[in-house]
């Protein structure tokens, strides 16, 4: 494989479909590896390129795949304290999930429901929509609670995640609270697993 590096590919202002073919190129580590390396702005410039690339529920759990959690691995905007998992699910007729992150005990688990909603600029987007209390879980998960709990109602309260897709496994989203975007970003990169 080339010396492909997401981040000088973001500077460079690359060819959105051209940073999606290198990373679907790759293992699952290496795009982990890609997406860790891009932060602050970055993940922002991102957000920006891959605009209007919308997908649907099935690209955070794949169609058929009932009960079964996936795991998208993340990277938030922030210096330190910025890996996390977001784990999603499809529990009866909903795609649901929580935040696997360092403050879970403080934040709670952040559950939410995945959805397409009309987004803030007009026409459809995928939204990890913390307004929304899932009607069910796995049983290994957190018992289900409302986002606004605890200290996670700084953090996920009245809060909608908005995301693009960048590749087949790689996606960039902005949460959005009470109306306006907040100045955050991050990046997911979902491990696959067997139907």
């Amino acid at each position: 494989m080339s010396e492909f590096s997401l981040a000088e590919a973001i500077r460079a202002q690359t060819a959105i479909d051209t940073i999606a073919a290198s990373l679907d190129a790759m293992t699952h580590a290496e795009r982990l590896s890609q997406i860790v390396e891009v932060a602050g702005r970055l993940q922002g410039d991102l957000f920006e390129m891959a605009e209007g690339r919308t997908m649907g529920a099935d690209y955070f759990v794949p169609d058929g795949l009932m009960d079964t959690e996936v795991i998208h691995w993340g990277r938030n905007f922030a210096p330190a304290f910025n890996r996390f998992q977001k784990r999603f699910a499809r529990v009866g007729d909903e795609v649901v999930g929580y935040n696997e992150q360092t403050f879970k005990a403080f934040t709670g688990p952040g559950c939410f429901v995945g959805e397409v909603l009309e987004g803030p600029g007009g026409g459809s987007q995928f939204a990890i929509n913390y307004t929304k209390t899932p009607k069910g879980a796995l049983p290994t998960w957190p018992a289900i609670q409302p986002s606004g709990v605890r200290l996670g109602r700084f953090v996920y309260g009245g809060a909608h995640d908005w995301m693009w897709k960048v590749s087949e496994h790689v996606s960039v989203g902005r949460p959005h609270k009470k109306g306006r975007w907040e100045d955050q970003w991050f990046l997911l990169t979902r491990e696959d697993v067997e139907a």
